[in-house]
């Protein structure tokens, strides 16, 4: 068949496939925008109790696509977890596998701290000692500079999701490397722009359930408090948000240590207002080259669906019964 999916399943650089052929039940594998790993799982029939365990922390490499096309990575990662689960209908085998070693030195917690550095630079500096020297930062968060950040036995993994929330970014680690993107931003850190993923209603749109308008997470202002220092008293950084139907003033719950910071925290609540402006999710053919961050447009739903939103979340999943398919997590309206 034309559209016949493919999965392709690599442990230790050997393909498992034909092994696996008549016990595998699904793969599925998740990519999350501000999430620190992606992550996959592996259902298999283990009637017989004859499967072997993979060992923990073995290297596994995943590839979805459709045999007139041809394969492409989806995943790549180590074996975090191997359970069995089973009862009078059967019994089952689950392995589960992230995008970083979770029994690395990347989660152990450092004390440390930074003077007058930029982000990227203080970013390399806490990944270098946990193992990490690839990083990668947009350019916009990039050239930050903290007077002073630190680490209080915070792992390399909590210490970036933090700052990312602080500034505007996500933070992720895959494949020994961690990846700091600008949040709706629909570029990669390197700037460039992020591929669109189309869902054609008639073509290869499945389902779709999506509410472009959510008022509870629209707000007219953004503000955040800080001490001035000079003039000895306290401030507050405000910000318009641009986003249409709301009243609402959203108040930053800790006072940022000065002017700079105060205004990076604004900044990273208007995109998170903008972020939760609107949410849906659909189901379309897979497709290989959805990344969070990237823009989706749904084209043949129904007015006022149709339109642009960003992807908050990708998940591939290839069975037997479905094939190779894929779903969308969407934000707000682009």
């Amino acid at each position: 068949m034309k559209n016949q999916g493919v999965c392709v399943v690599f442990v230790e650089g050997i393909s498992i496939m034909l092994a696996l052929r008549s016990v595998l039940q699904s793969v599925s594998v998740s990519d999350r925008a501000g999430t620190t790993s992606d992550s996959a799982i592996i259902i298999l029939d283990d009637a017989g109790g004859r499967i072997v365990f993979p060992r923990h922390n073995a290297k596994i490499t995943i590839y979805m696509g459709f045999r007139a096309t041809g394969v492409s990575l989806v995943f790549s990662g180590t074996v975090d977890e191997v359970k069995s689960s089973g009862g009078r209908g059967g019994t089952n085998i689950e392995i589960s596998a992230k995008g970083l070693d979770t029994s690395g030195k990347i989660k152990e917690p450092q004390q440390r701290h930074f003077d007058d550095m930029t982000v990227e630079d203080i970013l390399k500096a806490a990944g270098e000692s946990a193992g990490i020297t690839d990083i990668r930062v947009d350019a916009d968060l990039a050239s930050i500079v903290r007077d002073y950040e630190h680490m209080d036995d915070e792992s390399f993994v909590a210490f970036g999701e933090r700052l990312a929330k602080e500034i505007g970014g996500t933070f992720k680690v895959r494949n020994n490397a961690a990846v700091m993107a600008k949040k709706n931003s629909g570029r990669t850190p390197s700037g460039v722009p992020l591929p669109p993923v189309f869902a054609v209603r008639g073509e290869n749109l499945h389902t779709w359930d999506v509410a472009p308008y959510i008022g509870r997470g629209r707000y007219k202002q953004i503000r955040v408090r800080f001490y001035d220092r000079k003039a000895a008293k306290h401030d507050e950084i405000v910000v318009d948000t641009g986003l249409e139907g709301s009243t609402a003033i959203d108040v930053g719950r800790f006072e940022a240590r000065d002017k700079k910071t105060a205004e990076e925290k604004a900044n990273s609540l208007k995109a998170e207002s903008e972020r939760g402006s609107g949410v849906g999710s659909l189901s379309i053919e897979g497709n290989v080259g959805a990344q969070p961050e990237a823009t989706c447009l749904i084209a043949g739903a129904r007015l006022g669906i149709d339109g642009a939103y960003v992807i908050d979340g990708v998940d591939h999943s290839y069975s037997r019964g479905s094939g190779f398919v894929t779903k969308l997590a969407l934000a707000y309206p682009a």
